[in-house]
């Protein structure tokens, strides 16, 4: 039986966290942490808010990631002067460690996944995947 497309999506995308899981056992982060990490690695410091709008989740779960985080040391919270319920947070030495060997696991396991691609084709298969997701949400990466 030929597989539908969005079966293929679903298929790669899992196989690549399959792919990434055992290495994260070599760095102190969750499947969802990293995202926090990469927004974090290019804002210096925001809100809160500003991680959950981005990535459209839920503050919850946002607060959940940055407990655990800020548990293991890979960012800071500081009290936002004026405001009392809202905190600035930021990215510590320790968190750009964890996310600088992520993004080399998450290379590794592109080039794997793109073996064969040739450069032309991975820019389209890149460009597809943008199009399709501004599609679906309405946005576009920066």
């Amino acid at each position: 039986m030929k597989p539908t497309f969005n079966i293929l999506l679903t298929r790669l995308a899992r196989a690549q966290q399959e792919r990434l899981r055992p290495l994260m056992e070599n760095i102190p982060l969750s499947i969802g942490q990293p995202k926090v990490l990469r927004y974090l690695y290019d804002k210096k410091s925001c809100m809160q808010i500003d991680i959950a709008n981005y990535y459209n989740i839920k503050p919850a779960t946002v607060s959940r990631l940055l407990d655990g985080l800020e548990k293991d040391g890979l960012i800071s919270r500081s009290q936002i002067a004026g405001n009392r319920r809202a905190s600035a947070i930021a990215i510590t030495q320790k968190g750009k460690a964890a996310y600088d060997k992520w993004v080399d696991y998450c290379q590794g396991v592109v080039d794997e996944t793109l073996t064969g691609f040739s450069e032309e084709e991975k820019a389209q298969f890149s460009e597809y995947m943008q199009r399709a997701y501004a599609n679906l949400t309405g946005k576009t990466f920066d």
